[in-house]
């Protein structure tokens, strides 16, 4: 697979990782007895940006990932491709863990 194939699927899995945060998330808080912890997203929750920030942040990391890609720099696409697969994990992880909790309480 070349590396421009690579980071456009890091930008898939990185945005999607971020989806399923978010909805897991978004869902989560809708439940009696569960509560947010992340002061940050407690923070543009009071604001009610938190929607839109987490919009803008999958925008922008689709977009960046187009920009390296389209500029084929080789130092540039192999951080790239680590950043987004960190944190494209870090998303799911925290995704399954927020779907752990809200099957714990719905049962």
């Amino acid at each position: 697979m070349g590396k421009d194939k690579a980071l456009l699927l890091m930008v898939v899995f990185f945005s999607l990782g971020c989806v399923f945060d978010h909805l897991t998330t978004a869902y989560g808080i809708n439940l009696s007895g569960l509560a947010e912890m992340n002061p940050i997203v407690l923070l543009l929750m009071k604001y009610d940006v938190w929607h839109e920030i987490e919009i803008l942040v999958i925008t922008t990391a689709i977009c960046y990932g187009i920009l390296v890609v389209s500029l084929r720099s080789s130092l540039a696409s192999d951080i790239s491709m680590k950043a987004l697969m960190v944190s494209g994990l870090i998303r799911f992880s925290v995704g399954f863990q927020n779907l752990t909790i809200i099957m714990r309480a719905l049962t």
